[in-house]
Protein backbone atom coordinates (compact mmCIF):
# COMPACT_ATOMS: atom_id res chain seq x y z
CA UNK A 1 0.00 0.00 0.00
CA UNK A 2 1.54 3.05 -0.74
CA UNK A 3 0.96 6.26 1.43
CA UNK A 4 -0.86 8.41 -1.34
CA UNK A 5 -3.53 5.80 -0.96
CA UNK A 6 -3.42 5.70 2.94
CA UNK A 7 -6.88 7.05 5.02
CA UNK A 8 -5.63 7.98 7.96
CA UNK A 9 -6.98 8.75 11.82
CA UNK A 10 -4.59 10.93 14.19
CA UNK A 11 -6.31 11.74 17.40
CA UNK A 12 -4.13 13.92 19.96
CA UNK A 13 -4.80 16.12 23.55
CA UNK A 14 -2.73 18.41 22.46
CA UNK A 15 -4.64 21.90 21.13
CA UNK A 16 -3.60 22.17 17.67
CA UNK A 17 -5.14 25.96 17.18
CA UNK A 18 -3.46 27.47 20.03
CA UNK A 19 -0.04 24.39 20.17
CA UNK A 20 2.71 25.83 17.36
CA UNK A 21 5.20 24.61 16.20
CA UNK A 22 5.21 20.84 17.44
CA UNK A 23 5.52 17.19 16.45
CA UNK A 24 1.10 17.51 15.52
CA UNK A 25 1.63 20.47 13.14
CA UNK A 26 4.41 18.81 11.28
CA UNK A 27 3.18 15.22 10.96
CA UNK A 28 0.11 16.34 9.68
CA UNK A 29 1.68 18.68 6.53
CA UNK A 30 4.26 15.99 5.88
CA UNK A 31 1.21 13.28 5.21
CA UNK A 32 -0.78 15.76 3.86
CA UNK A 33 2.12 16.53 1.21
CA UNK A 34 2.66 12.34 0.91
CA UNK A 35 -1.00 12.73 -0.50
CA UNK A 36 -2.44 10.94 2.79
CA UNK A 37 -6.01 11.63 3.27
CA UNK A 38 -5.99 12.58 6.65
CA UNK A 39 -8.70 13.60 9.21
CA UNK A 40 -7.43 15.14 12.92
CA UNK A 41 -9.34 14.75 16.04
CA UNK A 42 -8.29 17.60 19.01
CA UNK A 43 -9.15 18.30 22.11
CA UNK A 44 -10.00 21.91 22.86
CA UNK A 45 -7.68 24.06 25.33
CA UNK A 46 -10.08 26.56 27.27
CA UNK A 47 -8.67 29.60 28.80
CA UNK A 48 -11.23 31.81 30.38
CA UNK A 49 -11.77 31.91 34.08
CA UNK A 50 -14.60 33.74 34.21
CA UNK A 51 -17.71 31.34 36.62
CA UNK A 52 -20.12 31.55 33.77
CA UNK A 53 -17.50 30.37 31.49
CA UNK A 54 -16.10 27.83 33.76
CA UNK A 55 -19.87 26.65 34.13
CA UNK A 56 -20.62 26.57 30.44
CA UNK A 57 -16.98 24.38 29.58
CA UNK A 58 -18.39 22.10 32.55
CA UNK A 59 -21.99 21.11 31.18
CA UNK A 60 -21.35 21.67 27.30
CA UNK A 61 -19.99 19.95 24.59
CA UNK A 62 -18.70 21.03 21.50
CA UNK A 63 -17.52 19.92 18.12
CA UNK A 64 -16.55 21.87 15.63
CA UNK A 65 -14.97 21.22 11.70
CA UNK A 66 -12.96 22.68 9.21
CA UNK A 67 -11.28 22.32 5.93
CA UNK A 68 -7.31 23.35 5.93
CA UNK A 69 -5.42 22.92 3.21
CA UNK A 70 -6.98 19.39 2.45
CA UNK A 71 -6.65 18.17 6.15
CA UNK A 72 -9.71 17.56 7.88
CA UNK A 73 -9.29 19.53 11.17
CA UNK A 74 -12.05 18.32 13.85
CA UNK A 75 -12.00 20.05 17.27
CA UNK A 76 -13.63 18.86 20.09
CA UNK A 77 -14.29 20.38 23.50
CA UNK A 78 -15.43 17.63 25.70
CA UNK A 79 -17.83 17.90 28.79
CA UNK A 80 -15.54 18.94 32.15
CA UNK A 81 -13.34 20.51 29.61
CA UNK A 82 -12.94 23.44 31.90
CA UNK A 83 -9.46 25.80 32.37
CA UNK A 84 -6.45 23.54 33.08
CA UNK A 85 -4.74 26.29 34.28
CA UNK A 86 -7.58 27.45 37.23
CA UNK A 87 -5.23 25.97 40.02
CA UNK A 88 -2.52 27.87 38.67
CA UNK A 89 -3.58 31.07 38.41
CA UNK A 90 -5.19 30.81 41.73
CA UNK A 91 -1.91 29.79 42.93
CA UNK A 92 0.10 32.59 41.66
CA UNK A 93 -2.60 34.83 42.78
CA UNK A 94 -1.78 33.90 46.33
CA UNK A 95 1.60 34.55 46.19
CA UNK A 96 0.92 37.64 45.18
CA UNK A 97 -1.84 38.41 47.52
CA UNK A 98 -1.92 35.84 50.52
CA UNK A 99 -4.71 36.70 52.12
CA UNK A 100 -7.61 33.57 52.34
CA UNK A 101 -10.36 34.23 50.06
CA UNK A 102 -13.67 31.68 49.71
CA UNK A 103 -12.77 31.80 45.85
CA UNK A 104 -9.04 30.78 46.73
CA UNK A 105 -10.81 28.10 48.86
CA UNK A 106 -13.41 26.54 46.42
CA UNK A 107 -10.25 26.22 43.94
CA UNK A 108 -8.03 24.28 46.55
CA UNK A 109 -11.74 22.33 47.29
CA UNK A 110 -12.39 21.32 43.60
CA UNK A 111 -9.14 21.28 41.93
CA UNK A 112 -8.65 17.27 42.81
CA UNK A 113 -11.78 16.46 40.19
CA UNK A 114 -8.81 16.95 37.36
CA UNK A 115 -9.25 13.24 37.31
CA UNK A 116 -12.90 14.10 35.80
CA UNK A 117 -11.79 16.36 33.03
CA UNK A 118 -9.49 12.93 32.37
CA UNK A 119 -12.42 10.30 31.94
CA UNK A 120 -14.49 12.96 29.72
CA UNK A 121 -11.57 13.02 26.97
CA UNK A 122 -11.58 9.54 25.77
CA UNK A 123 -15.43 8.62 25.52
CA UNK A 124 -16.17 12.05 23.69
CA UNK A 125 -12.91 11.87 21.24
CA UNK A 126 -14.38 8.17 20.68
CA UNK A 127 -17.83 9.16 19.86
CA UNK A 128 -16.72 11.98 17.54
CA UNK A 129 -14.09 9.60 16.09
CA UNK A 130 -16.86 6.85 15.52
CA UNK A 131 -19.39 9.77 13.69
CA UNK A 132 -16.87 10.60 11.04
CA UNK A 133 -18.03 9.96 7.96
CA UNK A 134 -15.95 7.66 5.48
CA UNK A 135 -16.07 4.27 7.16
CA UNK A 136 -13.01 2.63 8.24
CA UNK A 137 -9.13 4.39 8.51
CA UNK A 138 -6.19 2.77 7.39
CA UNK A 139 -4.17 3.42 10.58
CA UNK A 140 -4.82 5.57 13.66
CA UNK A 141 -1.80 7.81 14.58
CA UNK A 142 -2.57 8.11 18.75
CA UNK A 143 -0.69 11.48 19.98
CA UNK A 144 0.05 9.91 23.85
CA UNK A 145 -2.10 7.79 25.58
CA UNK A 146 -4.96 9.12 25.46
CA UNK A 147 -5.05 9.22 21.66
CA UNK A 148 -3.93 5.87 21.71
CA UNK A 149 -6.65 4.49 23.65
CA UNK A 150 -8.97 6.47 21.40
CA UNK A 151 -7.30 4.32 18.13
CA UNK A 152 -7.52 1.28 20.73
CA UNK A 153 -11.19 1.10 21.07
CA UNK A 154 -11.24 2.12 17.53
CA UNK A 155 -9.55 -0.77 16.42
CA UNK A 156 -11.60 -2.83 18.90
CA UNK A 157 -14.67 -1.71 17.14
CA UNK A 158 -13.69 -2.33 13.25
CA UNK A 159 -12.79 1.20 12.25
CA UNK A 160 -8.99 1.00 12.06
CA UNK A 161 -6.47 -1.45 10.48
CA UNK A 162 -3.39 -0.40 12.26
CA UNK A 163 -2.64 1.60 15.59
CA UNK A 164 0.15 4.05 15.86
CA UNK A 165 0.88 4.91 19.06
CA UNK A 166 3.26 8.54 18.37
CA UNK A 167 4.95 8.94 21.68
CA UNK A 168 6.71 12.50 21.42
CA UNK A 169 6.55 13.07 25.12
CA UNK A 170 6.35 10.45 28.65
CA UNK A 171 3.18 12.53 29.77
CA UNK A 172 2.89 11.08 32.92
CA UNK A 173 6.04 12.88 33.76
CA UNK A 174 4.06 16.46 33.07
CA UNK A 175 1.57 15.52 35.99
CA UNK A 176 2.36 16.60 39.28
CA UNK A 177 -0.75 14.93 41.14
CA UNK A 178 0.35 11.60 42.23
CA UNK A 179 -3.34 10.04 41.56
CA UNK A 180 -3.68 11.35 37.92
CA UNK A 181 0.30 10.39 37.01
CA UNK A 182 -0.57 6.47 38.19
CA UNK A 183 -3.40 6.38 36.08
CA UNK A 184 -2.08 7.90 33.05
CA UNK A 185 1.05 5.58 33.59
CA UNK A 186 -1.55 2.85 33.61
CA UNK A 187 -2.87 4.08 30.22
CA UNK A 188 0.18 4.24 28.73
CA UNK A 189 1.69 0.67 30.11
CA UNK A 190 -1.60 -0.96 28.51
CA UNK A 191 -1.87 0.81 24.98
CA UNK A 192 1.92 0.46 24.49
CA UNK A 193 2.06 -3.37 23.93
CA UNK A 194 -1.22 -3.25 22.45
CA UNK A 195 -0.14 -0.74 19.49
CA UNK A 196 1.16 -2.26 16.16
CA UNK A 197 3.58 0.54 15.79
CA UNK A 198 5.27 2.69 18.18
CA UNK A 199 7.72 6.14 16.66
CA UNK A 200 9.75 7.40 19.88
CA UNK A 201 11.25 10.75 20.01
CA UNK A 202 14.74 9.30 21.61
CA UNK A 203 16.21 6.28 22.70
CA UNK A 204 15.30 6.73 26.35
CA UNK A 205 11.71 6.71 25.53
CA UNK A 206 11.83 3.55 22.85
CA UNK A 207 13.99 1.80 25.78
CA UNK A 208 10.81 2.80 28.10
CA UNK A 209 8.75 1.09 25.31
CA UNK A 210 10.30 -2.33 24.87
CA UNK A 211 10.49 -2.95 28.66
CA UNK A 212 6.61 -2.36 27.98
CA UNK A 213 6.51 -5.12 25.82
CA UNK A 214 6.09 -3.48 22.91
CA UNK A 215 5.94 -5.08 19.26
CA UNK A 216 7.57 -2.50 17.03
CA UNK A 217 9.58 0.85 18.38
CA UNK A 218 11.06 3.02 15.60
CA UNK A 219 13.04 5.69 16.96
CA UNK A 220 11.46 8.78 14.98
CA UNK A 221 13.45 11.83 16.28
CA UNK A 222 11.46 15.66 15.99
CA UNK A 223 12.53 17.34 13.47
CA UNK A 224 13.60 20.84 11.90
CA UNK A 225 13.04 23.32 8.77
CA UNK A 226 16.19 24.47 8.23
CA UNK A 227 15.97 26.38 5.96
CA UNK A 228 14.07 28.87 8.02
CA UNK A 229 17.07 29.44 9.95
CA UNK A 230 19.56 30.49 7.14
CA UNK A 231 19.57 33.88 8.11
CA UNK A 232 21.06 32.90 11.69
CA UNK A 233 23.71 30.38 10.85
CA UNK A 234 25.03 33.05 8.23
CA UNK A 235 25.39 35.62 10.31
CA UNK A 236 29.02 36.92 11.29
CA UNK A 237 28.30 38.07 14.53
CA UNK A 238 28.60 35.79 17.58
CA UNK A 239 28.36 37.98 20.72
CA UNK A 240 28.86 36.79 23.59
CA UNK A 241 24.48 36.11 24.58
CA UNK A 242 23.03 32.75 25.63
CA UNK A 243 19.37 32.15 24.33
CA UNK A 244 16.69 30.61 25.80
CA UNK A 245 13.38 29.26 23.77
CA UNK A 246 10.67 27.92 25.27
CA UNK A 247 8.04 27.84 28.31
CA UNK A 248 8.95 29.45 31.39
CA UNK A 249 8.39 26.85 33.85
CA UNK A 250 9.97 25.69 36.98
CA UNK A 251 11.42 22.73 34.92
CA UNK A 252 12.70 24.63 31.80
CA UNK A 253 16.55 25.65 33.43
CA UNK A 254 16.10 29.46 33.14
CA UNK A 255 16.73 30.05 37.31
CA UNK A 256 20.40 27.70 36.95
CA UNK A 257 21.13 29.90 34.11
CA UNK A 258 20.04 32.82 35.87
CA UNK A 259 22.51 32.01 38.89
CA UNK A 260 25.05 31.11 36.68
CA UNK A 261 25.17 34.58 34.98
CA UNK A 262 27.18 36.79 37.91
CA UNK A 263 29.96 33.88 37.43
CA UNK A 264 30.28 34.16 33.84
CA UNK A 265 30.16 38.05 33.83
CA UNK A 266 33.38 38.24 35.50
CA UNK A 267 35.37 36.67 32.75
CA UNK A 268 33.22 38.18 30.08
CA UNK A 269 31.29 41.60 30.99
CA UNK A 270 29.42 41.69 27.79
CA UNK A 271 27.77 38.78 28.84
CA UNK A 272 23.76 38.81 27.73
CA UNK A 273 20.76 36.57 28.25
CA UNK A 274 17.96 36.34 25.98
CA UNK A 275 14.87 34.84 26.62
CA UNK A 276 12.06 33.90 23.87
CA UNK A 277 8.83 32.45 25.29
CA UNK A 278 6.16 32.90 27.78
CA UNK A 279 4.42 30.87 31.03
CA UNK A 280 2.73 31.12 33.89
CA UNK A 281 2.29 35.05 35.40
CA UNK A 282 3.73 34.03 38.78
CA UNK A 283 6.67 32.33 37.56
CA UNK A 284 7.53 34.99 34.90
CA UNK A 285 7.93 36.81 38.35
CA UNK A 286 9.43 34.61 40.00
CA UNK A 287 12.23 34.58 37.40
CA UNK A 288 12.69 38.39 36.76
CA UNK A 289 12.14 38.69 40.68
CA UNK A 290 15.63 36.51 40.87
CA UNK A 291 17.44 38.61 38.38
CA UNK A 292 17.01 41.83 39.86
CA UNK A 293 18.18 39.87 43.43
CA UNK A 294 21.23 39.03 41.66
CA UNK A 295 22.02 41.91 40.70
CA UNK A 296 21.37 41.21 36.82
CA UNK A 297 18.46 42.58 35.57
CA UNK A 298 20.70 44.36 32.52
CA UNK A 299 21.94 41.63 31.59
CA UNK A 300 18.69 40.11 30.68
CA UNK A 301 15.85 40.63 27.84
CA UNK A 302 12.47 39.26 28.14
CA UNK A 303 11.40 39.05 25.00
CA UNK A 304 7.83 37.28 25.61
CA UNK A 305 6.07 34.94 23.54
CA UNK A 306 6.85 35.77 19.76
CA UNK A 307 5.28 34.17 16.74
CA UNK A 308 7.55 31.28 15.65
CA UNK A 309 8.18 32.82 12.40
CA UNK A 310 10.09 35.09 14.45
CA UNK A 311 12.17 33.21 16.32
CA UNK A 312 15.31 32.34 13.82
CA UNK A 313 15.73 36.38 13.65
CA UNK A 314 15.69 36.51 17.06
CA UNK A 315 18.47 33.63 17.37
CA UNK A 316 20.69 35.88 15.14
CA UNK A 317 23.63 37.21 16.77
CA UNK A 318 23.79 34.76 19.95
CA UNK A 319 26.52 32.65 20.76
CA UNK A 320 25.06 29.47 22.83
CA UNK A 321 21.97 27.87 22.81
CA UNK A 322 20.33 27.02 26.45
CA UNK A 323 18.39 23.75 26.70
CA UNK A 324 19.40 23.29 30.55
CA UNK A 325 16.21 21.73 31.70
CA UNK A 326 15.47 19.84 35.35
CA UNK A 327 16.20 16.39 34.59
CA UNK A 328 12.30 15.58 36.17
CA UNK A 329 11.09 12.45 34.03
CA UNK A 330 9.08 15.03 31.55
CA UNK A 331 12.36 16.09 30.65
CA UNK A 332 14.62 13.38 31.15
CA UNK A 333 12.53 12.01 28.12
CA UNK A 334 12.12 14.70 25.93
CA UNK A 335 13.22 15.29 22.82
CA UNK A 336 13.33 18.96 23.32
CA UNK A 337 12.26 21.01 19.23
CA UNK A 338 14.43 24.01 20.21
CA UNK A 339 17.97 21.73 20.05
CA UNK A 340 17.21 21.20 16.05
CA UNK A 341 16.77 24.64 15.92
CA UNK A 342 19.50 25.70 18.00
CA UNK A 343 21.50 23.36 15.86
CA UNK A 344 20.02 24.69 12.43
CA UNK A 345 21.23 28.41 13.76
CA UNK A 346 24.38 27.12 14.03
CA UNK A 347 24.45 27.70 18.33
CA UNK A 348 26.24 25.27 20.26
CA UNK A 349 24.01 23.82 22.64
CA UNK A 350 24.32 23.77 26.60
CA UNK A 351 22.33 20.81 27.73
CA UNK A 352 21.67 18.72 31.45
CA UNK A 353 23.57 14.90 31.67
CA UNK A 354 21.30 12.04 32.24
CA UNK A 355 18.53 13.69 29.91
CA UNK A 356 17.47 12.73 25.67
CA UNK A 357 19.48 16.22 25.33
CA UNK A 358 22.30 14.27 26.28
CA UNK A 359 22.09 12.39 24.20
CA UNK A 360 21.29 14.12 21.20
CA UNK A 361 24.60 16.33 21.97
CA UNK A 362 26.52 13.33 22.11
CA UNK A 363 24.97 11.21 18.47
CA UNK A 364 25.58 15.14 16.78
CA UNK A 365 28.78 16.20 18.69
CA UNK A 366 26.78 20.06 18.64
CA UNK A 367 26.93 20.90 22.03
CA UNK A 368 28.36 20.13 26.12
CA UNK A 369 25.96 18.32 28.68
CA UNK A 370 26.67 19.31 32.38
CA UNK A 371 25.07 18.96 36.02
CA UNK A 372 21.76 20.93 36.34
CA UNK A 373 23.83 23.18 38.61
CA UNK A 374 24.39 27.03 37.87
CA UNK A 375 28.32 26.57 38.50
CA UNK A 376 28.67 23.34 36.11
CA UNK A 377 27.02 25.65 33.44
CA UNK A 378 28.69 28.55 34.31
CA UNK A 379 32.15 26.44 33.43
CA UNK A 380 30.60 25.04 30.53
CA UNK A 381 29.37 28.34 29.28
CA UNK A 382 32.50 29.83 30.06
CA UNK A 383 34.44 27.38 27.84
CA UNK A 384 32.49 27.69 24.71
CA UNK A 385 32.91 31.32 24.86
CA UNK A 386 36.36 31.49 25.83
CA UNK A 387 37.30 28.50 22.75
CA UNK A 388 36.65 29.91 19.45
CA UNK A 389 37.95 26.32 18.14
CA UNK A 390 35.71 24.27 19.86
CA UNK A 391 32.52 26.54 19.14
CA UNK A 392 33.16 26.63 15.45
CA UNK A 393 33.56 23.16 15.39
CA UNK A 394 30.25 21.77 17.81
CA UNK A 395 28.29 24.87 15.26
CA UNK A 396 29.44 22.91 11.86
CA UNK A 397 28.53 19.87 13.07
CA UNK A 398 25.03 21.10 14.47
CA UNK A 399 24.38 22.80 11.01
CA UNK A 400 25.25 19.49 9.52
CA UNK A 401 23.18 17.27 11.43
CA UNK A 402 20.36 19.55 11.20
CA UNK A 403 20.13 19.50 7.74
CA UNK A 404 19.45 15.50 7.21
CA UNK A 405 17.02 15.88 10.35
CA UNK A 406 14.23 17.48 8.16
CA UNK A 407 10.49 16.92 8.90
CA UNK A 408 9.90 15.33 5.89
CA UNK A 409 12.91 13.06 6.11
CA UNK A 410 11.87 12.01 9.81
CA UNK A 411 8.01 11.78 9.00
CA UNK A 412 8.34 10.89 5.57
CA UNK A 413 10.25 7.92 6.64
CA UNK A 414 7.73 7.28 9.51
CA UNK A 415 4.70 7.47 7.11
CA UNK A 416 6.23 4.68 4.95
CA UNK A 417 6.50 2.35 7.38
CA UNK A 418 2.99 3.21 8.62
CA UNK A 419 2.23 2.38 4.77
CA UNK A 420 3.77 -0.93 4.93
CA UNK A 421 2.06 -2.38 8.08
CA UNK A 422 -1.31 -1.67 6.57
CA UNK A 423 -0.72 -3.51 3.69
CA UNK A 424 0.83 -6.50 5.92
CA UNK A 425 -2.00 -6.30 8.46
CA UNK A 426 -1.47 -5.47 12.33
CA UNK A 427 0.30 -7.85 14.07
CA UNK A 428 4.14 -8.41 14.33
CA UNK A 429 6.38 -9.67 16.10
CA UNK A 430 9.19 -7.28 18.67
CA UNK A 431 11.85 -5.23 17.03
CA UNK A 432 13.65 -1.52 17.26
CA UNK A 433 15.02 0.86 14.81
CA UNK A 434 16.07 4.04 14.24
CA UNK A 435 14.34 6.52 11.75
CA UNK A 436 16.27 9.44 10.53
CA UNK A 437 18.58 9.86 13.32
CA UNK A 438 21.79 10.71 11.40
Amino acid sequence: MSPQSLRVLSVSPLDYDRAWNNRDHNLLRVFRARGCEVTHLYKAMNRSARPLDLLRDVVTMGVRTRDEGGLRLVRVDPFFNYYAGYRARSDAEAAERPRPTLRRALVVLLSPLAFVRDLFVVPCLLAVALAQPGGAYDACVGFGPWGALVGWWLRRLGRVRVLVYEDRDYEPGLLPDRFRRRYTEWVDRFVVPRSDLVFSVGERLAALRRRQGARAVHVAPNGVSAERFAAARASGRHEPTLLYTGNLLPWCGLEVALRALPALARRFPEVHLRVVGDGPSGERARLAALARDLGIEARVTWLGSRPHAEVPGLMEGSAIGLANSEPVPFRSFACPLKVLEYMAAGLPVLGTVDTETEALLARFECGLAVAYDPAALAAAAERLLGDPELHARLRANGIRHSAELTWERVIGEELDRIARRAAAGSGGGPRTTRTGAG
